[in-house]
Formats: C-alpha cells, sequence, structure tokens
C-alpha cells in the first residue's frame, strides 16, 4: 500500500541496484521512472510482462503511471481497482484517480475515490492526504474551510506518494529525509517569479492550496506549471499556468492538448 512511497524511502536510504534486463522488479521499474528514465521503464515492463513473471495488477498500475494521457491513466487505475481491490497497488491507484477527477472538477467522484482508501486500505499511508483532498472537494463545493482536516504544509510521508515529489527528493539528494519537519509550501508571491511567454490558465483560485494542488497534478504528468497572483474585483486570486511556449501557435496546441486529455477548457495567456 503506497507503494510508490515504499520504494522511494528503499532507493533513498539504500541505493538502487542495477538489474540484468531478463531479471527486472517492480523496484527497478520505480526506480527509474523516479529518475526520469521513462523509455527504460517502458522496456522493462515489456521485458516483465512478456516473461510472464510480473503480475496483471502491477503491470496495470506502473502502466498507469507512465500513460502520456490523463485518459488512458485513469482507464488502467479503473481495471486495477475493479480487478485487483485488494492490490498493494490499489491505494495509490484510488489515491490518483482522486486526483485526476478532482483536476476535471468531478469532486463527488474524486471524494468517493479518496474515501475507499481509507474505508478499505486501513494501513494505507495515504489516509491523511485523502483526507485532505476530501476537505478540497468539500471547498470546491461550497464549504469553505474544510480543507483543513490535513495541513499539508506540516508534512506526511503520504504526500510522498506524490511522483512529482519524491523526483524532487531524489533529485536534491535528501537521503533519509523525515518530511514530518518540512516547512509549508512557499507563498507563489513570496519572490519575482520568471517571466512566461505564452501559457495556459488553467485555474484560479482563492485558496492557496487548490492552486498547489492543481499546480502538483499537472506536474505529475509532465508539464511545467507556473503560478501567479493576482487581483480581481478587489480579490487575490491564486492563478494555475501551464508551460511557457515562444509563439502563440505553440500555446494554441497546448491548450487543445490539456482539453483532449483532461477534459480542462483553459485559454492563452502571456505576461
Amino acid at each position: 500500500m503506497g507503494y510508490i512511497s515504499h520504494i522511494a524511502c528503499g532507493i533513498l536510504i539504500l541505493g538502487a541496484a542495477a538489474a540484468s534486463p531478463e531479471d527486472f522488479s517492480p523496484s527497478d521499474v520505480a526506480t527509474m521512472i523516479l529518475h526520469g528514465k521513462q523509455a527504460e521503464a517502458r522496456s522493462a515492463l515489456r521485458t516483465m510482462g512478456n516473461s510472464g513473471d510480473a503480475s496483471r495488477d502491477m503491470l496495470l498500475f506502473f502502466r498507469g503511471l507512465l500513460a502520456t494521457n490523463g485518459d488512458t491513466a485513469r482507464i488502467l487505475y479503473e481495471d486495477l481497482v475493479r480487478l485487483y481491490p485488494q492490490s498493494k497497488y490499489a491505494d495509490d491507484a484510488l489515491f490518483r484517480l482522486g486526483q485526476y477527477r478532482y483536476a476535471r472538477g468531478l469532486y463527488q467522484s474524486a471524494i468517493q475515490d479518496f474515501s475507499r482508501i481509507e474505508s478499505d486500505f486501513r494501513n494505507s499511508p495515504l489516509i491523511k492526504s485523502s483526507r485532505y483532498w476530501i476537505g478540497l472537494c468539500r471547498q470546491a463545493m461550497g464549504a469553505p474551510g474544510s480543507e483543513t482536516e490535513y495541513d499539508p504544509g506540516r508534512g506526511s510521508e503520504a504526500e510522498d506518494a506524490l511522483l512529482s515529489e519524491i523526483i524532487n527528493v531524489v533529485e536534491n539528494d535528501q537521503e533519509g529525509a523525515n518530511h514530518a519537519n518540512a516547512p509549508p509550501p512557499a507563498d507563489p508571491g513570496s519572490a519575482a517569479p520568471p517571466p512566461v511567454h505564452f501559457a495556459i490558465q488553467v485555474g484560479a483560485f482563492s485558496g492557496q492550496n487548490r492552486a498547489l494542488m492543481q499546480k502538483s497534478f499537472f506536474e505529475k504528468n509532465g508539464y511545467v506549471v507556473h503560478l501567479r497572483n493576482k487581483m480581481s474585483d478587489g480579490q487575490q486570486l491564486y492563478v494555475v499556468w501551464v508551460g511557457n511556449l515562444a509563439t502563440r501557435s505553440e500555446a494554441d496546441a497546448l491548450k487543445a492538448e490539456i482539453s483532449r486529455k483532461f477534459d480542462i477548457r483553459g485559454f492563452v495567456v502571456t505576461e
């Protein structure tokens, strides 16, 4: 349960051992993904699948992690939790399904995914994070302040299940770091941000936490994301921009891609 978090801790503390092409394991594939070696990870999965040594639930989970299309990942994760509800990968799959549906504005469906983690996997390290995301969903549905059920700024090993955060830990070589003492996320307006030529605005939120969660979602899916502070009718908004493109035509193409993959209707911005 919380498989990627578990593997990441092993990588950080023990280091990753090299595997021969004939002897790949799930931890080898996780190591490749955490180090950004998606092509190698896909090759290893094919080798494991062809050899018959890999379990079906493991293949579904890692194919979901490696999917370049959000809807494809959703289908793979849904198949995993439907066919293998007691799999050690199932709580991770549910967590990612909940994030996907939150980003699309499907808050009630996201709550169902996050709630299943606590009801079906009582020892999952993702329970606290799931409660927090449930709070975000409820706030988005009109219950302000409910996200304070859990404060991610105080850290939790459950947050390590967010692949983008694990990658940052590996790249910064924080071996064995205890994230329980990590400081809260920095205020996006506390330093001058780098200039953006063209980007796609995918969200604008009155609460910083919701903006940070949408930022994490798009980063997990491989996009460059920027946060901006804007004022609208005297109210401060935290705005989420995806991409940094040189031309308007490239921005239009990214807008279409985001719409196709995630059914999010963004619009082109520049500064």
